[in-house]
């Protein structure tokens, strides 16, 4: 899940498959929530299973793609050896400035702190895993 720092209730939802950047495979959907995300904590969550990934907010689900190979296949990108999603992975989580993820108009970190809040604020982080 990724958020735009100027779009207060709009979430994006998108998983990246390949060996790196210019070589993925990526599913995923902007989604306006009508949540305004910088008035007070809400719950995140992503189910992974053996057969799909699916983004939840405060137990609402926002999307889902399936895991098998053919909805990650690609002629351009060099997907891993291994099926989508069966390899060991590590959470990222960040505040991210710069680049064009912010529409036509990047901004520059000392741009990013002129914002109200140029902060991430994380409750608790709590991983679950249940053996098939």
């Amino acid at each position: 899940m990724e958020a735009k720092g100027d779009y207060i209730s709009r979430m994006v939802f998108t998983a990246h498959y390949g060996y790196n950047f210019t070589n993925l495979v990526r599913h995923g959907t902007a989604n306006n929530t009508g949540i305004n995300f910088s008035r007070e904590f809400h719950n995140f969550g992503v189910l992974w299973t053996k057969e799909k990934l699916a983004w939840y907010i405060d137990d609402t689900k926002y999307y889902e793609v399936p895991l098998d190979r053919g909805t990650w296949a690609s002629t351009t990108a060099k997907p891993c050896i291994q099926g989508p999603f069966t390899q060991k992975m590590n959470f990222i989580l960040n505040v991210a400035v710069g680049g064009t993820f912010f529409a036509q108009t990047p901004f520059s970190p000392e741009e990013a702190q002129q914002w109200k809040k140029p902060t991430m604020e994380i409750d608790w982080l709590r991983i679950f895993q249940y053996d098939d």
